[in-house]
């Protein structure tokens, strides 16, 4: 019946609805952060690294809202503790522990129709800018879509030293970086495809000015060491969807996939993003 009734619509009637229906349609924007580590830490193809006599600290900051977390690698002979309760995110002069003394629970079933799924938990810190800490790693949910059979749940309370064995890493989960869309009166909040709009910041008057405190403890040396990797946000700019993501075929063993993906074509392991839409509303910046 709908198909017979768009056969009786003119073709330029049908033409000018379609242009109409897809204007009216949200458009998506990315707000991209460019973040500045200092001179301490090194940048390589996937990743921002510190590194001192006994281990090597790996970032990857790209992320929806950005992430903090970060790969601690033990490169000594010796057993290295993460004193995590000494160890903080510090945003913007606001310091945040690392360690909650949370209580987690992870539960496994047998006979569940469908497999685990391993996700994260969040800590709401209310109206904090750092925004949520990403708890997996630390502590881990377990889903099922129907669960039959035995079952068994195991609570523990999060880890305040984290030991990592000699030539081994652990990833340790951080905090988002921000979710809130930053304004500026030199930001175009929509605009146009090739118009992409940018601020560029130093650290004095950068919006976001972020550090990771890690304290940590080498087996058999008395003296603790202190780690202070500084970064700012030093470029924020706004640019359309179509502008910084196109489609290609993922390919494995010289296979390639059926269909194309979808990719974002500046991600770097110096930035992070923020996703919004085109609301209608009236403000330019």
């Amino acid at each position: 019946m709908i198909m017979k009734a768009i056969s009786h619509i003119p073709s330029t009637l049908l033409l000018f609805l379609i242009v109409l229906l897809n204007s009216c349609s949200p458009v998506n924007f990315y707000q991209v952060y460019k973040v500045t580590p200092d001179t301490q830490l090194k940048s390589e193809a996937n990743s921002i690294y510190y590194e001192d006599a006994n281990c090597i600290i790996y970032y990857d900051l790209w992320a929806k809202g950005g992430d903090v977390s970060f790969k601690f690698y033990n490169k000594s002979d010796k057993t290295i503790e993460i004193l995590m309760d000494e160890s903080y995110f510090v945003l913007n002069d606001e310091a945040i522990d690392y360690y909650k003394n949370r209580v987690f629970t992870e539960s496994r079933f047998a006979g569940s129709s469908s497999s685990s799924s391993f996700g994260y938990s969040s800590l709401n810190l209310g109206n904090s800018s750092a925004g949520a800490l990403i708890a997996s790693g630390i502590g881990v949910a377990n889903t099922k879509n129907s669960v039959s059979g035995k079952g068994q749940a195991t609570s523990y309370v999060e880890n305040k030293v984290i030991s990592i064995p000699s030539h081994t890493f652990k990833r340790i989960e951080g905090y988002a970086i921000n979710n809130d869309l930053i304004r500026d009166c030199k930001l175009l909040k929509y605009p146009s495809k090739g118009a992409g709009s940018s601020k560029i910041y130093e650290e004095a008057n950068s919006p976001l000015v972020f550090t990771n405190i890690i304290k940590y403890n080498t087996e058999g040396v008395a003296a603790p060491v202190i780690i202070k990797n500084h970064f700012y946000v030093s470029e924020i700019s706004n640019f359309t969807e179509n502008e910084i993501t196109g489609r290609r075929y993922d390919e494995f063993c010289g296979q390639k996939s059926q269909l194309k993906v979808k990719y974002i074509k500046i991600k770097s392991p110096e930035k992070f993003y923020n996703r919004y839409k085109s609301t209608g509303d009236f403000w330019k910046h």
